[in-house]
């Protein structure tokens, strides 16, 4: 989803959409508020797209590996044989040291 006012438009639609459904149960009628809502909300949650060369899938492992090589950087540890924790907890250790240097 992105950013922080994106996120906060989508939780206070899927409120109101929330709000036109339970309306609507009690016997008002909301159908079309309900439908242009719908519309809103699947805009907002678009599909990935994971094949090609700008996949989803590809940037992620090309990011693995440039954090890998920056692990490799600073500290003298093979990133693709640490565990997930260790992988990750090595990053926040990197990250904690730069700030430090700056």
């Amino acid at each position: 989803m992105g950013n922080d006012s994106k996120v906060r438009q989508y939780y206070a639609d899927l409120k109101k959409r929330t709000l036109l459904v339970i309306n609507g149960i009690l016997g008002n009628e909301e159908a079309n508020k309900i439908d242009i809502l719908d519309k809103q909300l699947l805009k907002a949650n678009a599909p990935k797209i994971y094949s090609g060369t700008n996949g989803k899938e590809v940037q992620m492992m090309k990011g693995f590996i440039d954090t890998c090589n920056i692990i490799v950087q600073h500290v003298q540890r093979d990133p693709k044989k640490m565990s997930t924790l260790e992988y990750y907890q090595t990053i926040e250790f990197i990250k904690e040291k730069l700030k430090k240097e700056k």
